[in-house]
């Protein structure tokens, strides 16, 4: 049998509900979730978001994550590249991680010419839509140039996340909070939105509680409708699907909004720093903090 022209793989952080990776074969490096040094996770292997959240919104544990070892990656471009002839690998923002790092490590020294790594400055599902998009393209059988092409010039500097958190204590106790940290405090009940810019996270406004945050972000979603360039949305979620179906169903009664919107789940490698209770959009097109109307 013939081998594909390019396979994916990308690091546990995309995301992706387990149905997409099997459909279009893309290959997860996971990411340790360390509860304690007899209690170590991977994420997509031994523990489901379900069980994660839980474990974070019922225990006064808080949980780290781990980047895997070289050899992990080694081991999948390996595995991949007995089935296709070149390997593009999707890593989470190296301003945030060291996944991208041992990705690019791997590559240089042993798959120089049959391995490229991208650092996405993304995260989660903002990277998740990245990877969705290429390995489309490579089940289509497009070429590396032309799935590269698609990734570097129109993906990656069109592809926005912004969402509403309950809290920063998570993003506090594990050390990412950066310029975010300029949220923290004031007005009680205050809900940060925030996202990524830059590869780094970004502080987009803040709302005096949950139905002012909600309403930033149907006005954001208005502007969303209007402004996007692909017809393909996530409502993103950490452990609250049903806030997540009404905010689906607010969407879609919107004019002129994209015609595919995904309900998904953020991870808990991700999870571990956002904590529970996170709402928001991913989506290919422009993004202004004034859409969201704070």
């Amino acid at each position: 049998m013939s081998k594909a022209k390019v396979k994916i793989v990308s690091d546990s952080t995309c995301d992706l509900p387990v149905e997409i990776i099997e459909k279009y074969n893309i290959r997860i490096v996971s990411a340790n979730i360390v509860f304690s040094v007899d209690e170590v996770r991977q994420q997509y292997v031994n523990i489901t978001n379900e069980e994660f959240f839980h474990r974070l919104e019922t225990t006064n544990v808080f949980p780290k994550t781990a980047i895997p070892a070289p050899k992990f990656f080694k081991e999948a471009y390996e595995e991949v590249l007995e089935e296709a002839e070149h390997v593009i690998t999707f890593c989470v923002t190296s301003k945030l991680s060291g996944m991208y790092s041992n990705a690019s490590i791997v590559a240089k020294n042993y798959f120089k010419d049959t391995v490229t790594v991208i650092d996405t400055q993304c995260a989660t599902l903002q990277m998740g839509y990245v990877v969705l998009e290429a390995a489309i393209m490579a089940a289509n059988g497009e070429s590396k140039e032309a799935i590269l092409d698609r990734v570097n010039n129109f993906l990656l500097p069109n592809v926005w996340i912004v969402g509403m958190v309950p809290t920063l204590k998570y993003l506090q106790k594990g050390g990412r909070i950066g310029k975010v940290a300029s949220l923290i405090g004031g007005v009680l009940r205050l809900k940060p939105i925030i996202g990524l810019e830059d590869g780094v996270l970004a502080p987009f406004g803040r709302a005096r509680g949950f139905k002012r945050g909600y309403k930033a972000l149907l006005t954001l979603a208005k502007n969303i409708a209007g402004k996007h360039l692909m017809e393909r949305v996530f409502i993103l979620h950490a452990a609250r699907p049903k806030q997540a179906e009404k905010l689906a169903a607010d969407f879609k009664a919107i004019k002129n909004t994209p015609k595919d919107v995904m309900i998904l789940e953020i991870g808990p490698a991700i999870g571990v720093h956002l904590g529970p209770g996170a709402l928001g959009f991913v989506w290919l097109g422009e993004f202004k903090k004034e859409w969201l109307g704070l």
